[in-house]
């Protein structure tokens, strides 16, 4: 790599962003690459890791590199293109990015049902709703927190079902008999917390999609909230709820 010019007008952080830059341009560092550490590029570039800190800071504002929290910095991949639509499946969406649909439950549980919750599926105060929670992946990048609620009376071993399938949508069809259709999306931008920033190995306080859902059965009686934070730096989420 070059060295950094420190007789050059232009600032020292900014000619290491130059070379970074044209290096990811030109391919030498391919998409999803790992950047070396600050402390290679540092040595590397002669230049001390607040100044290469401050480099890789432009590149992530440019869209050109993302950061996985403990592992270190990357060239961005390709995004990933969530449609959602009435019959939206996340996991459909990993198969047509020829990916293997992978997730992690990080919370399967009932709880009693919240005035909202009650509102949307009819349920009068002290009933319980499932509650679950799974972190999606691409490749093995974490890139989506969902989470689903669904009527606990409605839906009994909902709980055995979904730790054997993993697809919320296929189980409803075949073990209840109900074909969940999406009648409404909301798509919003939010702030991560401290724990939605570990799971989704991003720094804290960035910005997340968030985009909340309700599916109907065939009746367009309601079966499912779900709320589910995308990374904004790895996402692009078309919303079409018309008919298909």
């Amino acid at each position: 790599m070059e060295l950094v010019n420190r007789n050059s007008p232009m600032p020292c952080y900014y000619q290491v962003y130059k070379m970074l830059k044209g290096n990811i341009e030109n391919h030498t560092f391919y998409n999803g690459e790992q950047l070396p550490s600050e402390r290679l590029l540092s040595e590397q570039f002669s230049v001390n890791r607040f100044t290469v800190r401050r480099a890789i800071k432009k590149l992530i504002d440019d869209g050109l590199v993302y950061t996985v929290r403990r592992k270190g910095y990357f060239v961005k991949t390709d995004e990933i293109d969530i449609h959602i639509h009435k019959k939206t499946s996340y996991t459909q969406n990993m198969l047509d990015h020829n990916m293997t649909p992978r997730i992690e439950v990080l919370g399967l549980e009932t709880q009693e049902v919240t005035p909202e919750l009650a509102d949307l599926f009819k349920l009068e105060k002290g009933n319980m709703v499932w509650s679950i929670y799974i972190l999606r992946y691409y490749n093995t990048i974490p890139y989506a927190l969902s989470r689903m609620y669904l009527s606990y009376n409605r839906f009994p071993d909902l709980n055995i079902h979904f730790m054997k399938e993993r697809s919320l949508y296929k189980i409803l069809n075949q073990n209840y008999g109900v074909i969940p259709t999406r009648v409404s999306s909301v798509c919003e931008a939010c702030l991560s917390d401290n724990f939605e920033s570990k799971q989704l190995a991003v720094l804290g306080g960035v910005s997340l999609l968030k985009v909340t859902s309700v599916a109907v059965d065939q009746n367009g009686t309601p079966v499912e909230q779900s709320i589910s934070k995308f990374r904004s730096d790895m996402v692009k989420v078309k919303i079409d709820l018309s008919n298909l």
